[in-house]
């Protein structure tokens, strides 16, 4: 049972995100398109705050993995697991958060543009608040 739960939580880990999109939004809808829109409404959020959002581009970013060494699996799910049972409530909470988080942050992304249409309120933001309410 354990096993199982942890096999859930790394498989959840990696592609909880890509789920999330697919399940809101459709198939038609591509993952590395929605990530990439997120990062760039980010940039576009950072760049407004220093007062030119034209400059956007030259916002940096550093995405960091947690500093594991992605390519030792056995080490990868020690490390999650340690950190899991140290940090949180359970691990049903834990992924209660990943997915929470997961949601609230595409909802920020989509909430950015969906003020400018109808269109693009119902289709693209609607179904994060959707998701966020059955959580």
């Amino acid at each position: 049972m354990v096993e199982q739960t942890l096999s859930t939580l790394r498989i959840q880990k990696v592609s909880l995100i890509r789920d999330i999109v697919q399940d809101a939004m459709g198939p038609e809808i591509d993952y590395a398109n929605v990530k990439s829109a997120t990062v760039a409404v980010m940039a576009k959020d950072i760049a407004l705050q220093r007062g030119a959002v034209q400059d956007w581009p030259d916002v940096t970013l550093w995405v960091d993995k947690a500093c594991i060494p992605q390519d030792n699996a056995v080490l990868k799910q020690e490390i999650l697991e340690e950190k899991i049972d140290s940090c949180y409530y359970s691990r049903e909470a834990f992924e209660t958060l990943v997915r929470a988080t997961a949601v609230a942050l595409m909802a920020r992304s989509m909430a950015f543009r969906a003020g400018r249409s109808k269109n693009v309120f119902t289709r693209f933001f609607m179904p994060w608040v959707n998701l966020a309410a059955e959580l």
